[in-house]
């Protein structure tokens, strides 16, 4: 077996990303998981990687950009302008780091996903690194692309539901009929719960355009065909999406 060192300077000369946190004691496991994940994604998506400065496995509270929900696992974090902590964490606008947190045990992870996956927050059987990892670097596609799967997301709902009655068109992104028939096809994450004056409620308001799709792109990603056919079309769209922005 390849020892995570390898690994990790494997990936950082393929795809000139610096990987951090890798050498700290434990959880090799979950390290291994992370960086297959990020070589399986990033092999078929390359051009998605070069705003990729960061991959990082650590203590987010002393990590510029961390972690500010204690609840938050992984995220990615970009740059809106240059900032220049030190040599080592300096970042130009545009560039991202993908990070995870380290947890107290092995499991932790697989622990904490699999409450949200059971409640219908997080799509089906993602409660794992790998799950994680695959909707963290969703992220990155959308941004690299310069939000364009952002901005076509809702053109793409009106096409996937063209036949559906209830739901209104032109699209109406607050059209109850089409809340309704996104919660049947997608996680609890994939929506935003809050009214027009910030007040936060239990029933979806509108669906969140970044969390969605990640919600759908790894719903597809680890569940193949037996992926909800909703997240099949998204990330089908976002495939098609990235070949033609990478041209």
């Amino acid at each position: 077996m390849d020892k995570i060192d390898d690994i990790a300077e494997g990936l950082s000369k393929a795809y000139n990303v610096t990987i951090r946190g890798m050498d700290t004691p434990g959880q090799d496991k979950s390290k291994r998981k992370i960086m297959k994940t990020f070589a399986n994604i990033a092999e078929r998506w390359p051009k998605a990687m070069e705003n990729v400065k960061f991959l990082e496995f650590v203590d987010g509270s002393n990590t510029p950009g961390g972690f500010g929900d204690e609840g938050t696992l992984a995220h990615v974090w970009t740059a809106k302008e240059d900032i220049h902590f030190d040599d080592d964490n300096s970042f130009k606008a545009g560039e991202m780091a993908i990070r995870f947190k380290r947890s107290d045990s092995e499991s932790a992870y697989d622990v904490d996903l699999s409450d949200a996956v059971d409640a219908g927050w997080s799509a089906p059987n993602t409660n794992s690194v790998e799950g994680t990892m695959v909707h963290e670097m969703s992220h990155v596609l959308s941004l690299w692309s310069e939000e364009v799967v952002l901005d076509e997301v809702g053109g793409w709902l009106e096409e996937y539901y063209a036949d559906n009655d209830s739901v209104q068109k032109p699209l109406d992104l607050h059209d109850k009929g089409l809340l309704d028939a996104m919660q049947k096809e997608a996680s609890g994450y994939s929506f935003r719960y809050d009214d027009a004056d910030g007040n936060m409620g239990t029933k979806p308001t509108m669906f969140d355009h970044h969390e969605f799709t990640a919600e759908a792109f790894a719903d597809a990603e680890i569940n193949g065909d037996k992926a909800w056919g909703l997240s099949q079309f998204i990330h089908g769209k976002m495939v098609e999406a990235y070949n033609n922005y990478a041209k």
